[in-house]
């Protein structure tokens, strides 16, 4: 069995332990899947500002709730919609108070998380 040290860690691991590098497709990646893991936790906590986002696509008349605005515009682009022109409704403390707000949005005719394409 192939061994691997990893270069956050620094603890040897065998390869089963590494993801396969994107860019260099017979090379293993030089961390473990365990500290990928925990750095792709950390970028995405630092994103989160901790408020909840609500926000406006307004080519599909939608309306959304996040608490991280960065993942889930990224959600929508993977789904194949337009993202570049959204617009933040408002940003509030607690999750209810943005509910709220969302809901009133969707009962004025805002399309909302059971979106269907056009």
């Amino acid at each position: 069995m192939d061994i691997k040290k990893c270069s956050v860690c620094k603890v040897e691991k065998p390869l089963t332990d590494y993801h396969w590098n994107s860019k260099k497709h017979k090379y293993k990646r030089s961390y473990c899947k365990d500290c990928g893991k925990k750095a792709r936790r950390e970028w995405r906590n630092s994103l989160k500002d901790g408020l909840w986002t609500v926000y406006l696509l307004p080519d599909y008349n939608y309306v959304g709730i996040t608490t991280c605005l960065h993942e889930r515009m990224k959600r929508h682009e993977v789904q194949g919609r337009n993202t570049s022109n959204y617009k933040i409704i408002g940003k509030y403390k607690t999750g209810p108070q943005a509910a709220i707000v969302e809901a009133v949005y969707h009962n004025n005719g805002y399309e909302g998380f059971n979106y269907n394409q056009r």
